[in-house]
C-alpha cells in the first residue's frame, strides 16, 4: 500500500529534465518537494529506466495502492502500480494499455486523465474518450478478469472503451466522444465586465495569449461589448486533463476542468460504472479570496490556468491545481449538487444550465507552483489537509428607519 501516513498531502508526478519525479505539495507555501525519481518495472525495461511518458495516476481507495500509465522506450503504454518508496517496493507493471509504437503521445493523443472509483480504473485522452480496467484491487491477484493463462505486463489490459473508442481496443484509430457545441448565450447579456467578474481579470487589459477569449471559448464582439456564444470544447485548445469522481443521488459522475477557462465536463456513469449514460458541460466562475490571478504578479502572461492537470479528492471534496501556478481550487459542492439536478446529459442538451446563466463555483484554497508534463494523485482515506475557506463576508444590514 502507498505510505499515506507520511505522504497525506496532494502529490504530482512531473517531468524534470528528462526524468519523472513524484513530488508532494507543502500546502502552507505552495512549493512541491521531491519524494523520489520514478523508475520503470524491470520486467518491462531491464534497465529500470525512467519512463518516456508517465500520466493518468490515481490511488485506489479500496487498497490504498497507486496506479498509473507508464510508457517505455518502445512507446508502449503499461498499467502499473507503484509506491512512495520505490527502493523498498519497486514498480510493478500489470498489463499493457497499447501495442508497441502506439503509446506515449502517438495515435491521436496521450492517455493523460484518470481516476479510480468503485474499484474501476477510468483512463482517457483529455477525457474526450474513456476506457476501463475493472476490479483493480483483485484482478491482478486472482487473474479472474483475464482470459485463461497467467497474464504478463505485455498482456492487453482487461476492460473496454466506454466513451469514444480505439479500434481493436489496443492500438487502432482513436475516436473521441465529445461534440463541438456553440451554446447561444446572447440572452444572458454577457459583456467584458461580467467575464471579468467571472474570472477575476479583464482579458482586454492584456495583448498576448488570450485566455478565456481564445479560439472562441467565448465569442466576444468588442464593438458592441457583448458575448454571443460559448464553446466549452473542442477545436479551441480545451482538454480536461484530470478528473475526480463524485457520487450524488446514487449516480457517479466524472468531473474535469478545461485548459483555458476551467469549464467543467461532467460524464454521467451508468449504475454499473461500465458504460456512460451521457455527458454535459458547465460554466465555471472563480473566487480568489484576495490571491493574485497571476503565477507571477510581475509577468502579465502568467495569468490564468493553462490546464488543470492535477485533480485531488479528500472524502467528497474535490480540488484541482492549475498548471499555470495560480493555485488549487475547491469545487463548491452545494452549487454543484444544485446544478446536477438540472443537467441535461442527452444529445440535444449537453449542458448544466449554460443558457440559463448557471455556473459552478471554484474557490482558491491554496497556492500551488506551476507544473507541466504532470498528473495529480493523493491518498483519499486521510484527513483533508487543505485549510477551511475564509468565512463569507457579513451581509450589509438594511439602513435603519429614521426616528419618527
Amino acid at each position: 500500500a502507498f505510505d499515506c501516513t507520511n505522504h497525506p498531502n496532494p502529490m504530482q508526478i512531473v517531468k524534470k529534465t528528462g526524468d519523472y519525479s513524484l513530488i508532494e505539495l507543502d500546502i502552507s507555501t505552495g512549493v512541491y518537494s521531491d519524494v523520489h525519481t520514478v523508475q520503470l518495472d524491470t520486467a518491462v525495461d531491464a534497465g529500470g529506466a525512467n519512463p518516456s511518458f508517465a500520466n493518468a495516476f490515481s490511488i485506489n481507495p479500496i487498497d490504498d495502492i497507486a496506479y498509473g500509465k507508464f510508457t517505455d522506450g518502445n512507446n508502449q503504454d503499461f498499467f502499473c502500480r507503484f509506491a512512495a518508496n520505490q527502493l523498498a517496493e519497486p514498480m510493478e507493471c500489470l498489463c499493457a494499455l497499447s501495442k508497441v509504437g502506439k503509446g506515449g503521445t502517438r495515435s491521436g493523443g496521450e492517455l493523460n486523465s484518470a481516476t479510480i472509483v468503485n474499484d474501476i480504473y477510468y483512463v482517457g485522452m483529455g477525457t474526450k474518450n474513456l476506457r476501463t480496467i475493472p476490479s483493480v484491487s483483485t484482478c491482478f491477484t486472482d487473474t479472474s478478469c483475464f482470459a485463461p493463462g497467467a497474464p504478463s505486463p505485455f498482456t492487453q489490459c482487461p476492460g473496454a472503451w466506454i466513451f469514444g473508442n480505439r479500434d481493436d481496443g489496443f492500438g487502432g484509430t482513436t475516436t473521441l466522444a465529445l461534440e463541438t457545441i456553440n451554446f447561444d448565450v446572447g440572452a444572458l447579456n454577457l459583456n467584458i465586465a461580467s467575464l471579468t467578474a467571472q474570472f477575476g481579470w479583464n482579458e482586454l487589459d492584456y495583448s498576448t495569449n488570450s485566455r478565456y477569449l481564445t479560439n472562441n471559448v467565448y465569442t466576444y464582439d468588442s464593438v458592441t461589448d457583448s458575448v454571443s456564444t460559448f464553446r466549452p470544447c473542442c477545436d479551441n485548445g480545451n482538454n480536461y486533463l484530470d478528473i475526480n469522481p463524485y457520487t450524488f443521488g446514487g449516480t457517479t459522475y466524472l468531473i474535469g476542468l478545461s485548459t483555458e477557462d476551467g469549464n467543467a465536463l461532467i460524464v454521467k456513469l451508468s449504475p454499473s460504472g461500465t458504460s456512460v449514460d451521457g455527458y454535459a458541460y458547465a460554466r465555471s466562475r472563480f473566487e480568489w479570496f484576495g490571491a493574485n490571478y497571476k503565477a507571477n504578479e510581475n509577468i502579465d502572461n502568467s495569468r490564468g490556468f493553462k490546464g488543470f492537470g492535477a485533480a485531488f479528492q479528500y472524502g467528497d471534496d474535490m480540488y484541482y491545481a492549475a498548471n499555470g501556478g495560480t493555485g488549487v481550487f475547491k469545487m463548491n459542492r452545494p452549487v454543484l449538487e444544485e446544478m446536477l439536478v438540472a443537467c441535461d446529459f442527452t444529445a440535444g442538451g449537453r449542458q448544466c444550465g449554460i443558457t440559463n446563466g448557471d455556473m459552478l463555483k471554484l474557490q482558491r484554497v491554496a497556492a500551488s507552483a506551476g507544473t507541466g508534463n504532470n498528473d495529480g494523485l493523493n491518498c483519499v482515506n486521510v484527513v483533508d489537509p487543505f485549510p477551511d475557506l475564509p468565512p463569507a463576508p457579513p451581509s450589509t444590514p438594511p439602513p435603519s428607519a429614521p426616528p419618527a
